[in-house]
């Protein structure tokens, strides 16, 4: 879920495995054929995690999220876990407290 303001943004991941050590997941936001990263993050042991998305980043078409070495990659290295238009079991886009799905 990604829960974004006037100002920033929040994605919230769920029922993602923990990944083993030196591995990360990332978050993609692709508009058109322009790719750019969303930031790195970590669940828990429940599957549960969260990025806080750096103000003025790009809305998308497509959000994706894959699994990265730690630190992050300038591009995804690895096919996308979970892709989509914002909708799906684990990405959900919620815009300015309207709770939308997108």
């Amino acid at each position: 879920t990604a829960v974004r303001t006037q100002h920033n943004a929040v994605m919230v991941a769920a029922q993602l495995p923990p990944l083993t050590a030196g591995r990360t997941y990332q978050l993609w936001l692709q508009h058109n054929d322009i790719v750019v990263s969303g930031g790195t993050f970590q669940v828990d042991f429940s599957g549960h995690g969260a990025i806080m998305l750096a103000e003025g980043t790009p809305q998308a078409d497509v959000y994706m999220i894959t699994e990265e070495p730690v630190g992050g990659s300038t591009d995804p290295t690895t096919p996308a876990l979970i892709s989509g238009q914002g909708a799906s079991a684990n990405i959900k886009i919620i815009i300015s407290g309207l709770h939308a799905q997108r």
